[in-house]
C-alpha cells in the first residue's frame, strides 16, 4: 500500500470517529505529498471546510479557500464559504468584493439584487465607503428600478450628504411603497429631520406626528 493510500485510509478513520484534529493533520500530510494540481485543490477544499466547520480555525480556512479561488475564481461554493469567513473575521472590504463576485455569477435578478444589496450595506455600515455603497445600490436600481431596499439605502446616503432636497424627494417617493411600520417610521423621522434642516418646522412637526 502506497503512502497516499495509507494516509487516505487514516483520513477516513479519523473522519468516521469524528477526530477532526487528526483528520486535519492527515490532510495536511497528504497535501505535502501531493504533486497533482487537481488533487491538491480537492484536498485544500476539504481541509478548508474541515477547519471552518469543525475546528473553527477561521484564519487558516480563509487562507486555504483563497488559495483555491486563485485556480477557481468562479467557484460559487468557495465564494460562499469566503463570504461567511470574511464576516466572522471582520474583513469587511473582502466581504464586499466577494459578495459582488457572487452577484456577478448568479443567474436570477432576485439573487443578484440580494447579494449586491448585502455588499452595499456592508460598504456603507462596515467599510464606511459611501461612494461604493451608492454605486452598488445604483447597480441594483438598474435591474430593479423599484427595489425598496436599494431606494431606501440611496435615501439614507443622500440624507447623510449635503443633498437635502434630493434626500427629501427620495424619502417622499419611497414612503408610499413602505408597508412595515418600522420602515414607515424611519422614513417619516428622516423626512422630519430634513424639513428641520431646511427650516420648515411646520412640515417637520407634521412628519413627526405621523409616526405616532
Amino acid at each position: 500500500i502506497c503512502n497516499d493510500e495509507a494516509l487516505s485510509l487514516l483520513d477516513s478513520l479519523y473522519s468516521e470517529s469524528e477526530d477532526w484534529t487528526g483528520a486535519a493533520r492527515t490532510l495536511e500530510r497528504r497535501l505535502e505529498a501531493t504533486v497533482s494540481a487537481s488533487v491538491r485543490l480537492g484536498l485544500l477544499t476539504r481541509l478548508a471546510e474541515l477547519e471552518a466547520n469543525k475546528l473553527e480555525r477561521w484564519v487558516a480556512a480563509t487562507s486555504r479557500f483563497e488559495e483555491v479561488l486563485v485556480s477557481r475564481p468562479d467557484d460559487l461554493d468557495v465564494l460562499r464559504h469566503l463570504s461567511s469567513l470574511y464576516e466572522i473575521t471582520q474583513q469587511w472590504d473582502s466581504l464586499v468584493e466577494t459578495l459582488v463576485s457572487r452577484a456577478r455569477l448568479v443567474d436570477s435578478t432576485e439573487e443578484f439584487c440580494a447579494l449586491t444589496m448585502a455588499a452595499a450595506e456592508a460598504a456603507q455600515s462596515r467599510v464606511k465607503d459611501v461612494d461604493r455603497a451608492a454605486e452598488l445600490a445604483s447597480s441594483v436600481l438598474q435591474r430593479e428600478p423599484n427595489n425598496v431596499f436599494a431606494l431606501r439605502l440611496r435615501a439614507r446616503l443622500l440624507s447623510d450628504s449635503e443633498s437635502t432636497a434630493e434626500a427629501l424627494e427620495a424619502w417622499d417617493s419611497l414612503l408610499p411603497q413602505l408597508t412595515e411600520s418600522s420602515e414607515r417610521i424611519e422614513a417619516l423621522m428622516m423626512l422630519g429631520g430634513l424639513q428641520l434642516r431646511l427650516g420648515n418646522s411646520a412640515r417637520a412637526l407634521s412628519a413627526f406626528r405621523d409616526t405616532l
